[in-house]
């Protein structure tokens, strides 16, 4: 059973080291700054005589602290150790599009064209992340967005139980 786990983590990894070594694919949906394309440029451009791990770290930690104050600033003070970087991957998803405000929110989902309505099933008129976490009856957090920058007991059991789908 641990072999199999470990041969599962290795597959991930060089699925992983696939994306971000291999020249970068164009994406159905065009982000406006794509994982695979900014890692790949970090990579390409690291001098050859240091670990590139650590300069890519370093260069991400030089980009985080000089990038204009965004919404992710308020959760993420250093960019190595993000709270609940080690939540189950669902739990993760959630935390994350909650934190940036990016995800499948009924208003986003209308600007997509993808439904007709951005209506929250409680009964708003406009489902945001701001709605979420400050006034919707069925998914707000305990605490709030406060309990997401915190990340306290009471935020961590709503979130292994919302059936909040962002």
């Amino acid at each position: 059973m641990l072999a199999l786990a470990r041969d599962a983590q290795a597959s991930e990894f060089q699925l992983l080291h696939k994306i971000v070594t291999e020249t970068p694919q164009r994406m159905h949906l065009k982000s406006r700054r794509p994982f695979a394309t900014h890692a790949h440029e970090l990579l390409h451009t690291t001098p050859a005589d240091i670990c590139k791990a650590a300069c890519v770290k370093a260069k991400w930690r030089d980009q985080w602290k000089s990038a204009e104050p965004s919404r992710l600033h308020l959760y993420v003070e250093d960019s190595t150790d993000v709270p609940g970087r080690l939540l189950p991957r669902k739990q993760w998803t959630i935390l994350n599009r909650l934190r940036t405000g990016v995800g499948c929110f009924g208003a986003a989902m209308m600007k997509w064209g993808i439904v007709d309505s951005a209506r929250c099933e409680c009964g708003d008129p406009l489902q945001t992340v701001e709605h979420i976490l400050t006034s919707c009856p069925i998914y707000r957090p305990p605490h709030g967005e406060r309990g997401l920058i915190e990340l306290d007991h009471r935020t961590l059991v709503w979130l292994a139980s919302t059936e909040l789908k962002v």
